[in-house]
């Protein structure tokens, strides 16, 4: 599909409209059979965080209002989208979620990128642009995991593009439109805003210092009052409503490191050293080269030769979430890259469009250019799509780093057999039981924290010194890997097997879930 896309729009008419619309509807498809194919194969939503969003959004549909007491509920606007979706449509929070988030993240990120490739370029630089961003992996990734990082990031590329083109234009339209979107991403999440203060401020300095020293006539949208007016609303609402400038500073008082953030034993974080190195390659060739190629479109656009203002800002402002999510990685410092790539992803996709479009022009023979640019597309597309990020549902390529971050049918029913019938304590893996985020019984059978243990620990040993206690082991985590501590790991034992070896027996078997229980730990074989 992506290799006729591609021969489609060398072929395009740059002038019809129809044909513009109707490859925008192809681009958009692309990207929503990968996310859709997936999404709609298991029974409830994906990922870790998306369970606590349901249950909040859950307590907003059946209070009539916004509770208090939630991590999001001074940041509710992605929420109250699905809520409201499900409560006009009559569909459950999964379908709401994919139709109100998924839909509007892909449709206006792809369109938007398209409408700002076509300002900075020409047409055949927005559609190409478009086509890039609907195979990212990271932005395949947010459409799957729907969280409100997922949506946040397109008010980020809608308020560039309207700094860009519409203020300069329509000062009176652009400013409203800017000063709305700005307040709609200070309430939906803090990642994001934070993102956008930056990038902000390097649009600022960016534009005046090409002004002093590039081209003294050029005209800047951008003013110092509606850089000055969203940092200080930003942090405002985190001072007196959210609080989260609390957060803030404890980061920034511990020098960012990872360990506030990870907490992990050293074995789980080393864990990364002992994946094969083919393995470890595959996963990161597809992101590495979406953006090393990137870089060079960025070098065109803020050339002296070829690039404008616009241009130039454009591609720091692509270049300054990489930087951010990469150096922090290198200087040992970890500031969750993945969101910083994320917004990457949707702002270099021009510049790596301008890098495809020049490396396609320098070759001469008419025949050859459209075979390459097919060939070197559907390459890249390829190594993205199957990467772990974007390809949730097969790890048959990365036996010892893909994770599925979603439950099945069967774990969804074997945790309600044993909410319904055990009066023990039920002890399992921290994704299931009790992770804070994403546990089934903690945010979709509400289940008092007295009552659930997280079995970390005791897998990370393999002494199960536990009594009294119902043990449920998923055939996920046997001879897979799967979150420990929050982290990628895999077990060299079977922990099914050495439940029974230290006198556990067995009570529940659904093939998917087991479940052990011991009366005493001092009369071993019962």
């Amino acid at each position: 599909m992506i290799g006729i896309v591609v021969l489609e729009i060398l072929s395009i008419n740059s002038n019809n409209k129809k044909q513009i619309v109707f490859l925008l509807f192809q681009i958009a498809f692309i990207n929503l059979s990968i996310i859709c194919s997936q999404y709609l194969i298991f029974p409830n939503i994906l990922g870790i965080d998306p369970w606590s969003h349901q249950l909040f959004t859950w307590n907003i549909i059946k209070n009539g209002f916004i509770p208090s007491g939630y991590n999001y509920s001074n940041l509710p606007l992605m929420h109250i989208e699905i809520a409201s979706t499900s409560m006009v449509t009559g569909l459950d929070y999964k379908l709401s979620a994919i139709l109100s988030i998924t839909f509007n993240q892909v449709i206006c990120s792809i369109l938007f990128v398209f409408l700002a490739g076509k300002y900075l370029f020409k047409t055949k630089v927005g559609l190409f642009a478009s086509l890039l961003l609907a195979f990212g992996n990271y932005f395949i990734n947010m459409g799957l995991i729907i969280i409100p990082n997922s949506i946040a990031a397109v008010f980020i590329l809608i308020i560039i593009y309207l700094f860009v083109t519409i203020r300069k234009n329509n000062f009176l339209i652009g400013t409203f439109l800017i000063i709305l979107f700005m307040i709609s991403l200070i309430f939906t999440h803090t990642i994001s805003a934070m993102a956008m203060a930056i990038i902000l401020f390097v649009m600022f300095i960016g534009a005046h210092f090409y002004k002093k020293f590039i081209n003294k006539n050029v005209f800047i949208p951008m003013t110092f009052n509606l850089v000055a007016f969203f940092s200080v609303a930003m942090f405002s609402w985190w001072i007196y409503v959210t609080g989260h400038i609390n957060t803030l500073a404890d980061i920034i008082k511990v020098g960012f490191s990872p360990d506030f953030f990870i907490h992990a034993p050293k074995e789980i974080s080393m864990y990364v050293t002992t994946v094969p190195l083919i393995e470890q390659v595959l996963n990161q060739i597809g992101t590495f080269l979406f953006f090393s190629l990137s870089l060079i479109g960025c070098l065109y656009m803020i050339s002296r030769k070829y690039g404008n203002i616009s241009t130039y800002v454009f591609a720091l402002v692509g270049i300054t979430p990489l930087v951010i999510g990469f150096f922090s990685l290198i200087i040992g410092t970890y500031v969750i890259p993945d969101r910083w790539w994320y917004f990457s992803q949707i702002l270099l996709t021009i510049p790596l469009a301008v890098s495809v479009i020049l490396v396609y022009n320098k070759i001469h023979n008419r025949f050859v250019k459209p075979v390459f640019l097919v060939f070197l597309i559907i390459g890249l597309s390829s190594i993205l799509i199957i990467s772990p990020a974007a390809d949730i549902t097969n790890h048959s390529l990365f036996p010892n780093i893909g994770i599925r971050t979603t439950k099945t049918e069967s774990e969804i029913t074997s945790a309600a057999f044993f909410v319904e019938k055990s009066t023990e304590k039920l002890s399992s893996d921290y994704d299931y039981f009790t992770n804070p985020s994403g546990s089934l019984l903690k945010n979709y059978f509400n289940v008092k924290p007295n009552k659930i243990k997280s079995l970390d620990t005791v897998l990370l040993s393999g002494k199960f010194d536990i009594n009294g206690t119902i043990i449920v082991i998923r055939e996920e985590i046997i001879n897979k890997p799967f979150r420990l501590f929050g982290q990628p790991f895999k077990l060299n034992y079977n922990p099914s097997q050495k439940l029974e070896e230290q006198g556990f027996s067995k009570i529940y078997d659904c093939n998917s879930v087991l479940g052990f229980y011991r009366i005493n730990i001092n009369t071993p074989g019962i």
